[in-house]
């Protein structure tokens, strides 16, 4: 995550993000745990899913939100909020 989803971004490295957090979704989220740590890394991961997939939305640079495959900012576009769905794909893109 931090490898694929750091300051700079492109589409290549958040997919690679997204397959590596949908691996441990796929063990951790599925778990009852009764641990505060258990808690945590489920929440963690259900932060980390919204982020990648919200940097996959937005294909323009805004902010600190820095595409090397968008560079520049888009107003005509997404001077918008990006919504995150309540159920996301459960396959990466």
């Amino acid at each position: 995550m931090v490898r694929n989803m750091g300051i700079v971004r492109e589409k290549t490295s958040l997919q690679e993000a997204e397959r590596q957090v949908a691996f441990w979704c796929r063990y951790v989220l599925r778990r009852e745990f009764n641990t505060r740590a258990g808690w945590e890394l489920q929440n963690l991961l259900t932060v980390a899913r919204l982020m990648i997939w919200s940097a996959l939305q937005r294909t323009e640079s805004r902010g600190t939100h820095f595409r090397a495959d968008y560079p520049t900012r888009d107003d005509a576009h997404w001077l918008r909020r990006v919504v995150c769905p309540q159920t996301l794909p459960s396959k990466p893109q």
